[in-house]
């Protein structure tokens, strides 16, 4: 936990970080103009805690009961990556838009080259999943820091 602690207050945009060993939680206050909760998350995963949103407990409830270990890990996984992409092109591109246009991209090229061809994987099924991933991914509402850019996060297993 002072591991954390000292890595994250040695961090840009970082105001302050408070400790309960008892409790087994850090509370991190931040800039929200200089970074982000993934931002934030990410930096706990990189000094090896494993983090769970307090919002994201309270919706899906107590940890485990909802995605299995390996879900959890891929999603945990993905959002990482994301959030690298997001911070790597100034978040101009993260893979909420990479990965429907990938998709969008397939269906065009198989629509063009196959014409809608039913022998195959239709290229109008292509773009039908570009769209629906392009809507699900962003229909769902982003965790907003408070005001005083408190994420709260309690480590599964430091």
């Amino acid at each position: 936990m002072e591991r954390a602690r000292a890595h994250l207050q040695a961090q840009a945009g970082i105001r302050d970080v408070q400790t309960n060993l008892t409790a087994g939680s850090i509370t991190v206050h931040y800039d929200p103009g200089a970074r982000t909760s993934s931002d934030v998350l990410a930096m706990l995963a990189d000094v090896g805690l494993i983090v769970r949103e307090v919002l994201a407990v309270a919706e899906d409830g107590p940890p485990g009961a909802g995605h299995s270990l390996a879900s959890a890990s891929l999603i945990g996984a993905l959002t990482n990556l994301d959030s690298r992409i997001s911070r790597l092109t100034g978040r101009k591109v993260d893979l909420k838009l990479l990965f429907p246009t990938a998709l969008g991209l397939l269906g065009l090229r198989q629509v063009l080259a196959e014409g809608l061809g039913l022998t195959q994987v239709p290229g109008y099924i292509l773009l039908w999943y570009a769209f629906d991933a392009f809507y699900k991914l962003h229909a769902a509402p982003t965790l907003e820091p408070t005001e005083s850019g408190a994420v709260p996060a309690a480590p599964e297993g430091a």
